[in-house]
């Protein structure tokens, strides 16, 4: 998984420079004829070919297949946006937009059940990676899908119980949720696994937590050396 992980790094990388170089050429090839207007049945016919030309190029660029998926979302195509977006994820499976996008695409379609079902084959499959966990949680939050980012807090907690880093999400979750109780709960406990963590102490003293970070150990001092003379 990781060989394919890194592989779409990279191929993401070369996409986005790909996607520069490309659009300047169809702009150029185009420049003598009126430009279609945003929007209109020939800027969406365009749009879809250049996508669907990355991908004829390399069928297996994740970031091109999630591109073409979030544009037939957008137009309301489910099922050609499912396919895309599910090769953008067999492609990359870290891929966290992609999978953002496949959950948000259910939920358009007003099926919370597969919604829920894909969240938990996504958690299934990240079972002994709660830091990738809650990498997945932040991407939900990101996209305003508060439930699924709790859902993934609260699985890698359950998975790693001495994970700061989960028991912190979850307390910041709360905190954002108007939940102070749940709120000091987590943080709490995420400070007691690692109080090392400024911006814990700092959301605690938000709470009314007063909570003091180690000192830095001094140093021992270096043994002298034996005179010689």
């Amino acid at each position: 998984m990781a060989g394919k992980d890194n592989r779409a790094a990279r191929a993401r990388g070369r996409w986005a420079m790909g996607f520069v170089a490309c659009a300047s050429a169809l702009l150029a090839g185009c420049s003598s004829a009126p430009s279609a207007p945003a929007g209109s049945p020939e800027a969406i016919a365009s749009q879809e070919r250049f996508l669907q030309s990355i991908i004829d190029r390399d069928f297996q660029d994740p970031e091109a297949h999630y591109q073409l998926g979030e544009f037939y979302r957008r137009e309301g195509l489910w099922d050609r946006a499912q396919y895309h977006l599910d090769l953008a994820i067999n492609f990359a499976p870290g891929f966290r937009k992609a999978q953002v996008a496949l959950v948000q695409l259910l939920l358009d379609k007003r099926d919370r059940k597969a919604a829920d079902a894909t969240v938990d084959r996504f958690l299934r499959q990240l079972a002994n990676e709660p830091a990738a966990m809650v990498d997945l949680g932040k991407a939900f939050a990101g996209a305003g899908l508060g439930q699924y980012a709790l859902a993934c807090y609260t699985e890698a907690s359950r998975v790693s119980p001495t994970s700061a880093l989960a028991f912190k999400e979850l307390g910041l979750y709360w905190k954002a949720n108007k939940d102070p109780a749940k709120a000091k709960q987590h943080l709490t406990r995420s400070f007691e696994l690692d109080p090392t963590q400024p911006d814990v102490a700092e959301a605690l003293g938000q709470l009314g937590v007063v909570v003091e970070a180690p000192k830095p150990q001094a140093s021992a001092p270096s043994p002298t050396q034996p005179s010689t003379k």
